[in-house]
């Protein structure tokens, strides 16, 4: 192949994959631990972003959404059989509270024994659950939380629905590093 037929398919190939970045979003916010402990919190996630060779805008998520809590374990949330973002599970698990339809946190009169991967929290936005696509910059998500566990109190913030700043966004680095959640809201 000479110089002149790979500079064409070099050319060729960025014309026709268009122009797409890849944007890093997030959300600072709070929680409290079962302790009665305030821990800051970083909500984020990974998206595409841009537009195809042919003019047509392009979005797509392309990670779940991942809660960084200050010296504790990440609590991703993933879309469920509904397309919502859930907290799934895990064994040992007890739902103790819901969310109503006015978005409000209701405690459950008996607790609820959940197999794995039934959800333990939801992402809100305006007391609605949301799946990836209806999470926006400048939203401000709420994180509830209606699990806990007895024998493991530190698996889950305490049950209540969290308030998070309004989201942000940034081009992703090379590596995709996940921010830091002990900055602060």
């Amino acid at each position: 192949m000479n110089r002149y037929t790979k500079l064409l398919a070099l050319g060729m190939s960025a014309f026709l994959s268009g122009c797409i970045s890849n944007y890093q979003y997030f959300a600072r916010g709070e929680v409290t631990t079962v302790a009665n402990e305030r821990r800051d919190a970083v909500m984020y996630w990974q998206k595409d972003e841009g537009r195809l060779w042919y003019g047509e805008k392009y979005q797509q998520t392309d990670s779940d959404i991942n809660i960084r809590i200050c010296q504790e374990t990440t609590k991703i949330f993933a879309l469920s059989e509904e397309r919502l973002l859930e907290l799934p599970s895990k064994s040992g698990d007890v739902k103790v509270a819901r969310i109503d339809d006015t978005g409000n946190l209701v405690n459950l009169e008996t607790a609820e024994q959940l197999r794995e991967g039934s959800g333990c929290g939801l992402i809100l936005v305006e007391g609605k659950a949301v799946d990836n696509d209806a999470l926006q910059e400048g939203m401000r998500p709420e994180v509830s939380i209606l699990c806990k566990n007895d024998s493991k109190p530190e698996r889950y913030p305490a049950v209540r629905v969290y308030q998070f700043n309004a989201v942000e966004r940034k081009k992703s680095d090379d590596d995709r590093r996940a921010p830091n959640p002990c900055l602060g809201p």
